[in-house]
């Protein structure tokens, strides 16, 4: 047999050997699309812990996100909206930086600014960032 025969032959056995991984998919595929509805929530100021989620009231415990495409965030007040006044939906931008691990959010007011990825998976999304000496930290579930 020619060397470049037996090279081709080597070559093709080695390619069927190799098997389709499925590739994780990436944090923007991740959130996109996706319902993530408040879970929990902390306060850590001077070492002492609050659970801030658990004084919310219901109709704010039931508020959610949604990242959308050509990064369009949407904030929903959820199927209970505590003042009939305000819009059940606001509408801002968010972008992924830090290769992921940071986000970067703007629907004014209080939702705005720079959030730290703490956990990012098929069905939760944690952030935190600090505030006049405070870390805050922010539970959402997948809906």
């Amino acid at each position: 047999m020619k060397p470049t025969l037996l090279l081709r032959l080597a070559a093709i056995a080695l390619l069927g050997a190799c098997t389709k991984q499925d590739t994780p998919p990436d944090d923007r595929n991740l959130l996109i699309g996706k319902d993530w509805m408040r879970s929990g929530g902390t306060i850590t100021s001077n070492g002492t812990v609050k659970d801030v989620y658990a004084d919310l009231s219901p109709c704010d415990q039931d508020d959610f996100l949604r990242f959308e495409e050509a990064d369009r965030l949407l904030y929903d007040e959820g199927l209970s909206r505590c003042n009939p006044a305000t819009p059940q939906t606001l509408e801002g931008t968010w972008f992924l930086a830090e290769e992921g691990r940071l986000l970067n959010i703007d629907i004014g007011s209080g939702l705005r600014g720079e959030r730290q990825i703490t956990e990012l998976t098929e069905s939760r999304l944690s952030l935190s960032y600090t505030s006049a000496g405070k870390l805050y930290v922010l539970s959402f579930t997948r809906r």
